[in-house]
């Protein structure tokens, strides 16, 4: 038996997938750890399922995913919801095994029909991404509603979408923000995002930018980038607060250094006008490209424009309409459009021949076969 020397066993386990288990708590000093797990190595071996369940706990918490797998195996033998539950993640996310989204669908099924509320949800996602099963999304949201009854704040959220896209359910902005604010309250980062940008665009709410300053500065402090990013733009306008580049600068820079694509476009732009930063106009450029690498469509709308002004590069037309007819392409396979890039790249059009139009759109078609790298 191997001594592991904590004082306290596992409150929880966050695994690759970000779910996050509640499993079980057990305090216990130093000088007492080897005697407490004798204990339940002890209490396993007799049968006594909880014991079997904690110390599928403890090894997963080592990512000893083997053990782990044995007593909750023999845990979820006996119906220990939590154990059948982890085994269902085990083999979504092929931990110690290999990755089986049939094995895990009947795991998270008998963790569900006991009402275990992250084991709802994930079969909720199975349905939705067609994981496992036949792609069914009433069925996506029938087993999503169960655990965001449940309080389960990650379904809760994804309700929200649910209504606020109108997948599923007629679109309903007012439905969107409860679910929303439910899971919210919860600390959960991606409702406060959402439930601020309601906020901020004044739907299914009426438009607030304070309010949607205050949800956004709950998950910015958490470390949600998209969130940062966001905040840096009320600063930047002055909605909701008194404008301050200094302050977006800051926001920005938090959410770039995350690698968000939003956060490193509007960073650049900062540099590219001088707003809260010394004016540097190649700098700019450099975060805005960084953006547009990642096939961001707003970062190649903005790389275009560069190249068409010469601002942070050598004007250049044949480039500026390549990134232009990039960024309509990629928006519209985000599922929206942006009339703005495309009057762009037709303005742009207008200046060039029809051999440069075509050197263009050949060198957008290569750019995007390199993944918008090093065009």
């Amino acid at each position: 038996m191997r001594a592991l020397f904590v004082t306290t066993l596992l409150v929880a386990l966050v695994l690759p997938s970000g779910h996050t288990f509640a499993s079980p708590t057990i305090d216990i000093s130093d000088e007492d750890t080897a005697r407490e797990l004798a204990r339940l190595y002890t209490q396993a071996a007799q049968g006594d399922v909880k014991a079997q369940n904690t110390l599928g706990w403890i090894e997963a918490n080592n990512k000893n995913w083997a053990a782990a797998r044995g007593w909750w195996e023999k845990a979820a033998a006996h119906g220990n919801s939590g154990a059948q539950g982890a085994l269902g993640v085990l083999y979504r996310d092929g931990l110690g095994v290999p990755q089986d989204y049939i094995k895990a669908r009947g795991w998270f099924e008998k963790a569900a029909a006991q009402g275990l509320a992250m084991a709802q949800h994930s079969l909720g996602s199975f349905y939705y991404y067609g994981h496992g099963v036949p792609q069914d999304h009433t069925k996506a949201r029938e087993w999503c509603e169960k655990a965001a009854v449940q309080g389960y704040a990650k379904a809760q959220y994804d309700l929200g979408v649910l209504y606020r896209v109108g997948q599923v359910m007629p679109q309903d902005y007012t439905k969107a923000r409860q679910w929303f604010e439910k899971a919210a309250v919860q600390g959960n980062k991606n409702a406060q995002v959402s439930l601020g940008f309601l906020y901020e665009t004044g739907q299914g709410v009426p438009q607030d930018y304070a309010k949607a300053r205050q949800w956004y500065e709950k998950a910015a402090v958490q470390g949600d980038a998209v969130a940062q990013d966001n905040l840096g733009m009320l600063y930047d306008n002055g909605h909701g607060v008194p404008q301050d580049h200094t302050k977006a600068r800051e926001w920005f820079e938090k959410s770039a250094a995350q690698g968000d694509a939003g956060g490193q476009n509007d960073l650049g732009y900062l540099y590219v006008d001088g707003k809260g930063v010394p004016k540097d106009e190649i700098k700019g450029v450099e975060w805005i490209r960084k953006a547009a690498e990642q096939g961001d469509a707003n970062g190649q709308d903005s790389l275009g424009e560069m190249y068409r002004d010469g601002r942070g590069v050598p004007q250049d037309n044949v480039r500026a309409y390549m990134w232009f007819k990039l960024a309509v392409e990629q928006y519209l396979r985000q599922g929206g459009t942006s009339m703005e890039s495309v009057q762009r790249r037709d303005a742009v059009a207008k200046q060039l021949t029809p051999a440069q139009i075509a050197e263009a759109q050949l060198l957008a078609g290569q750019c995007q076969a390199r993944k918008f790298k090093g065009c």
